[in-house]
């Protein structure tokens, strides 16, 4: 069982309750991590695909107040969390606290 499982798993979640583009970052930012090749640019590029999700689905005219708040806040969280990249071990901190809020998310619906 690799990182990600293990905190998905700790946090009682399954890849199939995420959405495609946290799965695509995840992948990409464990691949990096089992590899050894866990940089700050890899990790700055997973955000960056991440913030563009993000802000696509914020042009969306339809959104609830809800929907609408919870992106922007995940919008903050990334513009937060790429400011303060400096470490791997940051960055697996960040991960976790990202599938701790991909399980807040999930368990609301």
């Amino acid at each position: 069982m690799n990182f990600i499982d293990r905190i998905l798993q700790k946090h009682g979640l399954k890849y199939e309750e995420l959405e495609p583009g946290e799965i695509k970052t995840l992948d990409n930012m464990s691949a990096a991590l089992a590899s050894g090749a866990l940089t700050i640019d890899v990790i700055k590029s997973g955000l960056q695909n991440m913030r563009d999700d993000i802000e696509n689905e914020l042009c969306n005219h339809n959104l609830d107040p809800n929907q609408d708040l919870y992106l922007k806040a995940r919008l903050r969280n990334c513009l937060v969390i790429e400011s303060l990249l400096t470490t791997p071990e940051k960055a697996r901190d960040m991960m976790e606290r990202q599938i701790m809020g991909f399980a807040d998310r999930i368990k609301k619906k």
